[in-house]
Protein backbone atom coordinates (compact mmCIF):
# COMPACT_ATOMS: atom_id res chain seq x y z
CA UNK A 1 0.00 0.00 0.00
CA UNK A 2 0.93 3.63 -1.14
CA UNK A 3 2.00 5.58 2.44
CA UNK A 4 0.03 8.74 2.73
CA UNK A 5 1.92 12.05 4.07
CA UNK A 6 0.09 14.17 5.91
CA UNK A 7 2.38 17.23 5.20
CA UNK A 8 1.14 18.30 1.50
CA UNK A 9 -2.29 19.69 2.42
CA UNK A 10 -1.85 20.11 6.55
CA UNK A 11 1.41 22.89 5.77
CA UNK A 12 -0.53 24.70 2.94
CA UNK A 13 -2.97 25.57 5.90
CA UNK A 14 -0.59 25.88 8.29
CA UNK A 15 1.70 28.45 6.84
CA UNK A 16 -1.33 30.42 6.72
CA UNK A 17 -1.97 30.62 10.29
CA UNK A 18 1.64 30.37 11.10
CA UNK A 19 2.23 33.26 9.13
CA UNK A 20 0.79 35.69 11.23
CA UNK A 21 3.18 34.97 13.94
CA UNK A 22 5.99 36.17 11.57
CA UNK A 23 4.23 38.91 10.92
CA UNK A 24 4.48 40.62 14.17
CA UNK A 25 7.99 39.43 14.25
CA UNK A 26 11.30 40.56 12.75
CA UNK A 27 12.25 38.01 10.02
CA UNK A 28 15.66 38.53 10.36
CA UNK A 29 17.33 35.60 11.94
CA UNK A 30 14.13 33.43 12.30
CA UNK A 31 14.31 30.15 13.63
CA UNK A 32 12.41 27.30 15.00
CA UNK A 33 12.22 28.55 18.23
CA UNK A 34 10.11 31.54 17.70
CA UNK A 35 7.38 29.11 17.03
CA UNK A 36 8.75 26.47 19.51
CA UNK A 37 6.97 23.08 19.72
CA UNK A 38 3.33 24.70 19.15
CA UNK A 39 1.30 22.69 16.83
CA UNK A 40 -1.20 23.84 14.44
CA UNK A 41 -4.56 21.60 13.72
CA UNK A 42 -6.99 22.53 10.94
CA UNK A 43 -10.42 20.87 10.72
CA UNK A 44 -11.94 19.12 7.43
CA UNK A 45 -14.90 18.49 5.70
CA UNK A 46 -15.35 15.33 3.60
CA UNK A 47 -18.55 14.14 1.96
CA UNK A 48 -20.78 13.55 -0.93
CA UNK A 49 -23.53 15.20 -2.47
CA UNK A 50 -26.64 13.12 -3.81
CA UNK A 51 -29.26 14.19 -5.85
CA UNK A 52 -33.28 13.37 -4.99
CA UNK A 53 -33.17 10.36 -6.83
CA UNK A 54 -30.28 9.18 -4.80
CA UNK A 55 -28.05 9.70 -7.90
CA UNK A 56 -24.54 11.32 -7.10
CA UNK A 57 -23.87 15.05 -8.39
CA UNK A 58 -20.37 15.72 -9.86
CA UNK A 59 -19.32 19.39 -10.35
CA UNK A 60 -20.59 20.42 -7.29
CA UNK A 61 -18.81 23.56 -6.19
CA UNK A 62 -18.85 23.52 -2.13
CA UNK A 63 -17.18 26.28 -0.17
CA UNK A 64 -16.53 26.82 3.50
CA UNK A 65 -17.80 30.72 4.90
CA UNK A 66 -15.45 33.50 4.36
CA UNK A 67 -13.48 31.30 2.17
CA UNK A 68 -11.81 30.17 5.20
CA UNK A 69 -11.37 26.70 3.76
CA UNK A 70 -10.06 25.25 0.57
CA UNK A 71 -12.90 25.34 -1.91
CA UNK A 72 -13.45 22.06 -4.35
CA UNK A 73 -15.94 20.48 -6.75
CA UNK A 74 -17.20 17.43 -6.21
CA UNK A 75 -15.79 14.24 -8.01
CA UNK A 76 -18.00 12.23 -10.18
CA UNK A 77 -18.92 9.71 -7.23
CA UNK A 78 -20.06 12.78 -5.63
CA UNK A 79 -17.01 12.96 -3.07
CA UNK A 80 -15.51 16.10 -1.79
CA UNK A 81 -13.06 16.78 0.61
CA UNK A 82 -12.21 20.52 1.87
CA UNK A 83 -9.79 21.98 4.34
CA UNK A 84 -11.04 24.17 6.83
CA UNK A 85 -9.37 27.24 9.19
CA UNK A 86 -12.42 28.20 10.91
CA UNK A 87 -12.99 24.92 13.16
CA UNK A 88 -16.49 25.67 15.64
CA UNK A 89 -20.10 25.46 15.73
CA UNK A 90 -22.38 26.28 12.83
CA UNK A 91 -19.67 26.93 10.18
CA UNK A 92 -21.40 27.96 6.89
CA UNK A 93 -21.44 25.60 4.16
CA UNK A 94 -21.97 26.49 0.37
CA UNK A 95 -23.00 24.06 -2.16
CA UNK A 96 -23.67 25.36 -5.95
CA UNK A 97 -23.77 24.06 -9.43
CA UNK A 98 -25.93 25.33 -12.18
CA UNK A 99 -28.88 23.29 -12.78
CA UNK A 100 -29.34 22.94 -9.13
CA UNK A 101 -30.67 25.25 -6.56
CA UNK A 102 -27.71 26.47 -3.93
CA UNK A 103 -28.19 25.56 -0.32
CA UNK A 104 -25.95 26.39 2.42
CA UNK A 105 -25.68 23.92 5.43
CA UNK A 106 -24.38 24.89 9.24
CA UNK A 107 -21.86 22.29 10.40
CA UNK A 108 -19.74 21.72 13.39
CA UNK A 109 -16.18 21.40 12.07
CA UNK A 110 -13.32 20.24 15.33
CA UNK A 111 -9.46 20.92 15.00
CA UNK A 112 -8.00 17.74 13.67
CA UNK A 113 -10.95 15.45 12.74
CA UNK A 114 -12.78 14.87 9.34
CA UNK A 115 -16.35 16.03 9.56
CA UNK A 116 -18.88 14.31 7.78
CA UNK A 117 -21.34 16.38 5.06
CA UNK A 118 -23.73 13.89 3.68
CA UNK A 119 -25.92 16.10 1.82
CA UNK A 120 -28.75 16.40 -1.50
CA UNK A 121 -29.74 19.32 -4.13
CA UNK A 122 -32.74 19.36 -5.93
CA UNK A 123 -32.60 19.79 -9.53
CA UNK A 124 -34.14 23.20 -11.60
CA UNK A 125 -37.49 22.58 -11.77
CA UNK A 126 -38.07 25.18 -14.29
CA UNK A 127 -35.48 27.50 -16.28
CA UNK A 128 -36.03 29.95 -18.60
CA UNK A 129 -35.23 33.43 -20.11
CA UNK A 130 -38.33 36.05 -20.45
CA UNK A 131 -38.08 39.96 -20.92
CA UNK A 132 -37.95 41.52 -17.74
CA UNK A 133 -40.70 44.04 -18.96
CA UNK A 134 -43.20 41.07 -19.34
CA UNK A 135 -44.93 39.18 -16.69
CA UNK A 136 -43.74 36.27 -15.15
CA UNK A 137 -46.17 33.43 -14.55
CA UNK A 138 -44.74 30.13 -14.33
CA UNK A 139 -46.88 26.74 -13.02
CA UNK A 140 -44.96 23.76 -12.04
CA UNK A 141 -45.87 20.41 -12.20
CA UNK A 142 -47.32 19.56 -8.95
CA UNK A 143 -49.45 22.96 -8.94
CA UNK A 144 -47.09 25.45 -7.25
CA UNK A 145 -46.80 28.94 -8.93
CA UNK A 146 -44.91 32.01 -9.39
CA UNK A 147 -46.97 34.91 -10.45
CA UNK A 148 -44.30 38.32 -10.86
CA UNK A 149 -45.57 41.39 -12.27
CA UNK A 150 -43.98 43.29 -14.93
CA UNK A 151 -41.59 45.87 -14.71
CA UNK A 152 -41.17 44.89 -10.63
CA UNK A 153 -37.24 44.22 -10.64
CA UNK A 154 -33.71 45.89 -9.87
CA UNK A 155 -30.35 44.99 -10.27
CA UNK A 156 -28.05 44.89 -7.35
CA UNK A 157 -27.31 48.57 -7.67
CA UNK A 158 -30.85 49.43 -7.35
CA UNK A 159 -31.31 50.49 -10.88
CA UNK A 160 -34.61 49.52 -12.94
CA UNK A 161 -33.69 46.03 -14.54
CA UNK A 162 -34.55 45.79 -18.38
CA UNK A 163 -33.50 43.63 -21.43
CA UNK A 164 -33.73 39.26 -20.74
CA UNK A 165 -33.59 37.64 -17.66
CA UNK A 166 -32.84 34.26 -16.66
CA UNK A 167 -35.53 32.60 -14.34
CA UNK A 168 -34.77 29.36 -12.28
CA UNK A 169 -37.54 28.17 -10.10
CA UNK A 170 -37.17 25.02 -7.97
CA UNK A 171 -40.08 23.52 -6.09
CA UNK A 172 -39.61 21.27 -2.78
CA UNK A 173 -42.42 18.78 -1.74
CA UNK A 174 -43.31 17.55 1.64
CA UNK A 175 -43.18 14.38 2.20
CA UNK A 176 -40.67 13.47 0.01
CA UNK A 177 -36.94 13.25 -0.28
CA UNK A 178 -36.84 17.11 -1.51
CA UNK A 179 -36.68 18.01 2.25
CA UNK A 180 -33.50 16.64 2.52
CA UNK A 181 -32.20 19.15 -0.08
CA UNK A 182 -33.35 22.29 1.68
CA UNK A 183 -30.45 24.60 3.92
CA UNK A 184 -30.72 24.80 7.79
CA UNK A 185 -31.79 22.54 10.12
CA UNK A 186 -35.78 23.64 9.94
CA UNK A 187 -35.12 25.41 13.11
CA UNK A 188 -37.78 28.66 12.63
CA UNK A 189 -37.97 32.09 14.57
CA UNK A 190 -41.74 33.43 14.30
CA UNK A 191 -42.80 36.91 13.86
CA UNK A 192 -42.68 36.75 18.04
CA UNK A 193 -39.05 35.84 18.46
CA UNK A 194 -40.19 32.38 19.62
CA UNK A 195 -37.62 29.34 17.99
CA UNK A 196 -38.57 26.50 17.46
CA UNK A 197 -38.99 23.56 14.83
CA UNK A 198 -41.24 23.93 11.82
CA UNK A 199 -42.31 21.29 9.56
CA UNK A 200 -43.58 22.10 5.66
CA UNK A 201 -46.70 21.74 3.53
CA UNK A 202 -44.11 23.33 0.83
CA UNK A 203 -41.21 25.04 -0.49
CA UNK A 204 -40.61 27.27 -3.73
CA UNK A 205 -36.63 28.92 -4.39
CA UNK A 206 -36.65 31.69 -7.02
CA UNK A 207 -33.49 32.47 -8.69
CA UNK A 208 -33.57 35.68 -11.41
CA UNK A 209 -30.49 36.93 -13.13
CA UNK A 210 -29.70 39.31 -15.91
CA UNK A 211 -26.25 39.81 -17.04
CA UNK A 212 -24.55 37.94 -13.95
CA UNK A 213 -26.01 40.00 -11.44
CA UNK A 214 -28.88 38.84 -9.04
CA UNK A 215 -32.48 40.60 -9.80
CA UNK A 216 -34.64 41.70 -6.50
CA UNK A 217 -37.87 42.89 -6.14
CA UNK A 218 -38.13 46.78 -6.18
CA UNK A 219 -39.00 48.60 -2.89
CA UNK A 220 -42.56 48.15 -2.40
CA UNK A 221 -43.57 45.75 -4.91
CA UNK A 222 -44.48 41.87 -4.59
CA UNK A 223 -44.52 38.95 -5.86
CA UNK A 224 -47.20 36.11 -5.56
CA UNK A 225 -45.98 32.47 -4.65
CA UNK A 226 -48.73 29.22 -4.45
CA UNK A 227 -47.36 26.14 -2.83
CA UNK A 228 -49.11 23.25 -3.56
CA UNK A 229 -50.34 21.49 -0.24
CA UNK A 230 -50.60 17.71 -0.18
CA UNK A 231 -53.38 16.07 0.50
CA UNK A 232 -54.53 15.58 4.41
CA UNK A 233 -51.73 18.30 5.38
CA UNK A 234 -54.06 21.19 5.56
CA UNK A 235 -57.71 22.12 5.17
CA UNK A 236 -59.26 25.13 3.39
CA UNK A 237 -59.30 28.38 5.38
CA UNK A 238 -56.20 27.28 7.27
CA UNK A 239 -53.71 29.86 8.00
CA UNK A 240 -50.19 28.87 7.46
CA UNK A 241 -46.94 31.07 8.23
CA UNK A 242 -44.67 32.02 6.01
CA UNK A 243 -41.28 31.63 6.30
CA UNK A 244 -37.98 32.42 4.73
CA UNK A 245 -34.39 31.21 4.99
CA UNK A 246 -32.11 33.50 6.37
CA UNK A 247 -28.11 32.50 5.73
CA UNK A 248 -26.47 34.93 8.15
CA UNK A 249 -29.03 33.59 11.15
CA UNK A 250 -29.52 29.78 9.58
CA UNK A 251 -32.64 29.67 10.68
CA UNK A 252 -36.12 30.27 8.69
CA UNK A 253 -37.39 33.66 9.42
CA UNK A 254 -41.33 33.84 9.56
CA UNK A 255 -42.57 37.19 7.30
CA UNK A 256 -46.68 37.10 7.59
CA UNK A 257 -48.56 33.79 6.50
CA UNK A 258 -50.14 31.97 3.53
CA UNK A 259 -54.31 31.30 3.03
CA UNK A 260 -55.02 27.59 2.23
CA UNK A 261 -57.17 27.79 -0.37
CA UNK A 262 -58.90 25.93 -3.27
CA UNK A 263 -56.11 26.10 -6.57
CA UNK A 264 -57.27 27.92 -10.00
CA UNK A 265 -58.89 24.39 -11.40
CA UNK A 266 -60.75 23.63 -7.86
CA UNK A 267 -59.02 20.25 -7.30
CA UNK A 268 -56.40 20.63 -5.05
CA UNK A 269 -55.17 23.20 -2.16
CA UNK A 270 -52.53 25.70 -2.25
CA UNK A 271 -51.12 28.16 0.13
CA UNK A 272 -51.21 31.88 -1.18
CA UNK A 273 -48.63 34.32 0.16
CA UNK A 274 -46.98 37.65 -0.93
CA UNK A 275 -43.40 37.70 -0.77
CA UNK A 276 -41.12 41.47 -1.03
CA UNK A 277 -37.38 39.56 -1.79
CA UNK A 278 -36.38 36.39 -3.42
CA UNK A 279 -34.75 33.53 -1.67
CA UNK A 280 -36.64 30.03 -0.70
CA UNK A 281 -39.41 30.74 0.53
CA UNK A 282 -41.69 28.27 2.73
CA UNK A 283 -45.19 27.30 4.40
CA UNK A 284 -44.50 26.05 7.62
CA UNK A 285 -45.86 25.44 11.09
CA UNK A 286 -44.16 24.71 14.31
CA UNK A 287 -44.43 21.49 15.95
CA UNK A 288 -43.90 20.03 19.61
CA UNK A 289 -40.59 19.12 19.86
CA UNK A 290 -38.86 16.40 22.12
CA UNK A 291 -35.15 15.20 21.65
CA UNK A 292 -32.82 11.88 21.75
CA UNK A 293 -29.34 12.11 22.90
CA UNK A 294 -26.15 8.88 23.26
CA UNK A 295 -23.50 9.06 21.81
CA UNK A 296 -21.75 7.57 18.68
CA UNK A 297 -18.93 4.80 19.48
CA UNK A 298 -16.98 1.83 17.53
CA UNK A 299 -16.29 -1.68 18.30
CA UNK A 300 -13.91 -0.94 21.17
CA UNK A 301 -16.47 1.75 22.61
CA UNK A 302 -14.13 4.63 21.57
CA UNK A 303 -15.97 7.91 20.58
CA UNK A 304 -16.23 8.94 17.13
CA UNK A 305 -15.85 12.80 16.26
CA UNK A 306 -16.95 14.23 13.09
CA UNK A 307 -20.07 11.75 12.32
CA UNK A 308 -22.99 13.25 11.46
CA UNK A 309 -26.57 12.30 12.70
CA UNK A 310 -29.49 12.78 10.59
CA UNK A 311 -33.06 12.16 11.16
CA UNK A 312 -36.26 12.47 9.50
CA UNK A 313 -39.66 11.59 9.45
CA UNK A 314 -41.21 8.56 8.09
CA UNK A 315 -42.87 10.82 5.05
CA UNK A 316 -40.38 13.78 5.22
CA UNK A 317 -41.51 17.75 5.94
CA UNK A 318 -38.79 18.77 8.46
CA UNK A 319 -35.45 17.16 9.65
CA UNK A 320 -32.32 17.55 11.71
CA UNK A 321 -28.72 16.79 11.94
CA UNK A 322 -26.11 17.16 14.17
CA UNK A 323 -21.85 16.55 13.81
CA UNK A 324 -20.36 14.98 17.39
CA UNK A 325 -17.27 16.55 18.16
CA UNK A 326 -14.31 14.71 20.35
CA UNK A 327 -16.72 13.27 23.31
CA UNK A 328 -18.47 11.64 20.37
CA UNK A 329 -21.96 12.89 21.79
CA UNK A 330 -25.43 14.24 19.51
CA UNK A 331 -28.62 15.15 20.73
CA UNK A 332 -31.23 15.15 17.48
CA UNK A 333 -34.90 16.82 17.79
CA UNK A 334 -37.79 15.11 16.40
CA UNK A 335 -41.90 15.90 16.55
CA UNK A 336 -42.98 14.66 20.21
CA UNK A 337 -44.45 11.45 19.93
CA UNK A 338 -43.76 11.09 15.93
CA UNK A 339 -43.13 7.05 14.69
CA UNK A 340 -40.22 5.21 12.60
CA UNK A 341 -38.19 8.44 12.55
CA UNK A 342 -34.85 7.29 10.86
CA UNK A 343 -31.65 7.88 12.12
CA UNK A 344 -28.87 8.09 9.78
CA UNK A 345 -25.04 7.98 11.16
CA UNK A 346 -22.42 9.03 8.34
CA UNK A 347 -18.81 8.86 9.07
CA UNK A 348 -15.54 8.88 7.29
CA UNK A 349 -13.09 5.92 8.22
CA UNK A 350 -9.58 7.77 7.47
CA UNK A 351 -7.78 4.31 8.29
CA UNK A 352 -9.77 2.35 6.18
CA UNK A 353 -10.56 4.99 3.60
CA UNK A 354 -14.36 3.87 4.19
CA UNK A 355 -18.04 5.49 4.40
CA UNK A 356 -19.06 3.97 7.57
CA UNK A 357 -23.11 4.50 7.10
CA UNK A 358 -25.24 3.10 10.00
CA UNK A 359 -29.22 3.38 10.62
CA UNK A 360 -31.86 2.57 12.91
CA UNK A 361 -35.63 3.85 13.59
CA UNK A 362 -36.57 5.48 16.68
CA UNK A 363 -39.70 6.38 18.09
CA UNK A 364 -39.84 9.83 19.23
CA UNK A 365 -40.84 10.40 23.23
CA UNK A 366 -44.41 12.23 24.06
CA UNK A 367 -42.59 14.26 26.61
CA UNK A 368 -42.22 17.36 24.60
CA UNK A 369 -38.34 19.35 24.58
CA UNK A 370 -37.99 22.59 23.19
CA UNK A 371 -35.01 22.93 21.58
CA UNK A 372 -33.85 26.21 23.73
CA UNK A 373 -34.07 23.11 26.70
CA UNK A 374 -30.82 21.60 27.23
CA UNK A 375 -30.41 17.95 26.88
CA UNK A 376 -31.15 16.90 30.43
CA UNK A 377 -34.38 16.18 29.57
CA UNK A 378 -33.54 14.06 26.09
CA UNK A 379 -34.25 10.11 25.98
CA UNK A 380 -30.69 8.72 26.71
CA UNK A 381 -29.87 6.23 23.95
CA UNK A 382 -26.58 5.13 24.94
CA UNK A 383 -23.94 4.29 23.12
CA UNK A 384 -24.27 3.42 19.69
CA UNK A 385 -21.75 1.27 18.10
CA UNK A 386 -22.02 1.91 13.88
CA UNK A 387 -19.86 -0.60 13.00
CA UNK A 388 -22.58 -3.13 14.03
CA UNK A 389 -25.33 -3.25 16.64
CA UNK A 390 -27.67 -3.99 14.22
CA UNK A 391 -26.55 -1.25 11.66
CA UNK A 392 -26.52 -1.36 8.26
CA UNK A 393 -23.11 -0.27 6.53
CA UNK A 394 -22.85 1.25 3.00
CA UNK A 395 -26.41 2.14 2.77
CA UNK A 396 -26.32 5.38 0.15
CA UNK A 397 -23.21 7.04 -0.68
CA UNK A 398 -19.38 5.89 -1.28
CA UNK A 399 -18.10 3.45 0.81
CA UNK A 400 -15.11 1.45 -0.19
CA UNK A 401 -11.79 3.92 -1.66
CA UNK A 402 -14.27 6.63 -0.06
CA UNK A 403 -11.37 9.27 -0.47
CA UNK A 404 -12.69 9.82 -3.99
CA UNK A 405 -8.88 10.43 -5.05
CA UNK A 406 -7.93 13.74 -3.02
CA UNK A 407 -5.48 14.02 -0.99
CA UNK A 408 -6.72 12.94 2.72
CA UNK A 409 -3.97 13.58 5.24
CA UNK A 410 -3.60 10.78 8.20
CA UNK A 411 -3.02 13.75 10.74
CA UNK A 412 -4.42 17.10 10.08
CA UNK A 413 -2.29 18.65 13.09
CA UNK A 414 1.30 19.99 12.34
CA UNK A 415 4.29 20.96 14.55
CA UNK A 416 6.51 24.11 13.71
CA UNK A 417 9.54 22.26 12.52
CA UNK A 418 7.67 20.80 9.58
CA UNK A 419 6.55 23.83 8.54
CA UNK A 420 8.98 26.54 9.59
CA UNK A 421 10.72 27.18 6.28
CA UNK A 422 7.63 27.09 3.99
CA UNK A 423 6.29 30.50 6.60
CA UNK A 424 9.80 31.92 5.65
CA UNK A 425 9.08 31.41 2.53
CA UNK A 426 5.83 32.88 2.94
CA UNK A 427 6.25 35.51 5.32
CA UNK A 428 9.63 36.76 4.97
CA UNK A 429 9.52 36.13 1.40
CA UNK A 430 12.37 33.61 1.07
Amino acid sequence: MKKRHAIPVAIAISVMVLSAIFAASSCDGVTDDVIGDQQVCVGALWGFVYDTNDLPISGVHVSIADGQGTAVDSNEVGIFFSVAMNTGENIEVKLEKDGYATITKPVNLTEGIITTLPVRMKAVERKLKKPVNEDLDETLEDGSRLHLPAGSLVDENGNDADGQMEVNITGFRSKSKDMLATPGKFVGKSSEGQEAKIKSVGMMDVNLTSGGQKLELKPGQSAQIDLAVPPGTAEEGDVIGSWYYDDAQQKWIQQGDCLVELNETGDGLICSMEVNHFTIWNGDEPYPATCVKGRVVNTYLKPLAGVTVQTEPENPDSMDYFQTQKNGRFRINMEKGSKNNKMTFTYYDNKKRKNITASRTENAPDKEVPITEPDTECKDLGDIDIYGGGGTVGEIGPTDNADGGFEIPDNLCVTADQVVDQVKDVACGG
